[in-house]
């Protein structure tokens, strides 16, 4: 958890009750073939489908807000070595700036060296 502003943000995976609860207000700030996906497959299809992909969402804990996402594609990930492709970060237009984009940027790429071991990280 971390404060930007006195609001404080969490980083987190993205989950089912995101999806579920606050629906329209998360899908403007997810990828679009994320989007498409999920309103075409049923909630087991989609996690087998997007099983080496993990989406990231910054969470506003005072509004229970989703205000930010980010995708981490996982090429090789069975093997020693994994090459993640970090893309699709959109931030809310009201939580838009340099430090939200840098810590969100700094806790993608920890997750991508560390719980991944990858050995190249490539941003989009």
């Amino acid at each position: 958890m971390f404060y930007i502003k006195g609001v404080p943000l969490c980083i987190r995976h993205i989950n089912e009750s995101d999806l579920d609860n606050s629906f329209y207000s998360t899908m403007m700030l997810l990828p679009k073939d994320f989007i498409e996906l999920a309103n075409t497959l049923s909630k087991e299809q989609l996690h087998d489908t997007f099983n080496d992909t993990k989406i990231f969402v910054i969470y506003n804990l005072n509004t229970d807000n989703i205000v930010a996402s980010a995708t981490i594609h996982i090429l090789n990930n069975h093997s020693l070595c994994p090459v993640c492709i970090i893309k699709d970060i959109i931030i809310h237009k009201e939580y838009d700036n340099e430090k939200i984009h840098s810590r969100f940027m700094d806790f993608l790429k920890q997750y991508c060296t560390i719980t991944v071991k990858c050995i190249k990280i490539i941003i989009k």
